[in-house]
C-alpha cells in the first residue's frame, strides 16, 4: 500500500516515521515535491529462522510477545546499538553514525560502549557525507 502526498501544496507538513514500518521516497516534478509513503508489512519474528533476530529486532519482538508480570526485559539486548531507534537521516553526530553502522552489521552485537571503537573505523563525517 502506498500513499502519495504533494508536499509543496501542504506547508507545515510534518512526517514522523519509524523506518521498520514504512519507507518514504521523495520525487520532484517541476516545482512540486511529492512524498511516496509505502507501508511495509513485517512478518512475525522467528528466532529459529533468524538466529540474529533479537540482535536487531528485540523491541519489536517484545511487542509481539509481551513478557509476564514477573519478567523483565533483557538489558543486554536493549543496549545493543542495532536495537536503538533509527537516528534522523541527516544526523551526523558520532552516536547516529555508530547506530547506522551497527544496524548494517547487527551480527557483531555492537553495544553502546562500542560507539568510540566504531567511530575510529569510520571515515570522518564530512568525507562520509560526500560519498
Amino acid at each position: 500500500m502506498s500513499l502519495i502526498i504533494n508536499a509543496s501544496r501542504q506547508p507545515g507538513l510534518l512526517l514522523l516515521y519509524q523506518a521498520t514500518n514504512f519507507h518514504i521516497n521523495f520525487a520532484l516534478a517541476g516545482n512540486d515535491l511529492y512524498l511516496v509513503i509505502t507501508v511495509v508489512m513485517t512478518e512475525p519474528i522467528s528466532i529459529q529462522k533468524d538466529p540474529y533476530a533479537l540482535a536487531y529486532r528485540y523491541r519489536e519482538y517484545m511487542k509481539e510477545k509481551p513478557r509476564g508480570p514477573a519478567e523483565r526485559c533483557n538489558p543486554y539486548y536493549e543496549k545493543l546499538l542495532a536495537n536503538s531507534p533509527d537516528p534522523d537521516i541527516s544526523a551526523m553526530d558520532n552516536r547516529s553514525r555508530a547506530i547506522r553502522y551497527a544496524k548494517k552489521h547487527y551480527e557483531c552485537y555492537y553495544e553502546i560502549r562500542d560507539i568510540w571503537r566504531i567511530i575510529r573505523w569510520l571515515p570522518p563525517a564530512d568525507e562520509e557525507d560526500s560519498s
